[in-house]
């Protein structure tokens, strides 16, 4: 590339990096500069400079414990669940009879709106009348207060997230298995590889890519 050529790319970016810095570069600096200053605006006074007081206030904030303590419990056991479920039902509706079908019920969760899904779980999660606690007094367990205590309330929460999200798992992983060419799958068969096998070494590496988009995409989305 030439002097003249690289002139003219730079220019023609140079409206996309002012755009960038404009939107998310000073906006982040000023977050960070606001951050240590006192600044109320129900108060009729100008912002001052307060130090660390203001992450010291919110790590002593019990609200701020808690959410943490759920955000993990998403990240730990919600994520995973989701990740591995959508990975296994991926892989076992392929070439299965009715696929097309399977594959469209799968993906109902996602259709339905966050209202609707709100309504109908707490239906499920009723204490009198839920099908949840119905199914539990059959194993001779007793009825949960699932949204009267906080520890069960944050596992129907997880519950319900992972009955959401793993459907966007399955779609984005069942895609990319469609794109392993087949000569490698039929390869590793005469080989003499099962299916853990051509999973393991011949799908997992080509979407792994794949998996990493997904528990960035879930972290933004859980954060």
């Amino acid at each position: 590339m030439d002097k003249g050529t690289r002139r003219v790319a730079i220019f023609m970016v140079m409206p996309l990096v002012f755009v960038f810095l404009l939107l998310t570069i000073f906006p982040f600096i000023y977050m960070v500069v606001i951050s240590f200053m006192h600044y109320n605006l129900s108060e009729w006074k100008a912002p001052y400079f307060v130090g660390l007081g203001n992450y010291i206030n919110v790590f002593k904030d019990e609200g701020v414990h808690s959410t943490l303590e759920f955000t993990i419990m998403l990240v730990l056991i919600a994520l995973p669940l989701e990740i591995l479920l959508g990975g296994f039902i991926a892989l076992f509706i392929q070439n299965l009879v009715g696929e097309k079908i399977v594959r469209s019920s799968l993906l109902l969760p996602m259709m339905i709106p966050a209202v609707v899904v709100g309504v109908i779980w707490k239906m499920l999660f009723n204490y009198e009348y839920g099908p949840v606690n119905y199914l539990l007094s059959l194993f001779k367990v007793n009825k949960i207060a699932w949204f009267g205590d906080p520890f069960f309330a944050r596992i129907a929460v997880v519950i319900m997230d992972i009955w959401q999200w793993t459907p966007f798992i399955f779609l984005v992983l069942y895609a990319g298995l469609q794109t392993v060419p087949n000569d490698l799958i039929e390869a590793a068969k005469v080989d003499g590889g099962n299916r853990w096998i051509i999973f393991r070494y011949v799908e997992f590496p080509m979407l792994k890519p794949l998996f990493w988009i997904l528990i960035i995409l879930r972290l933004i989305d859980i954060l």
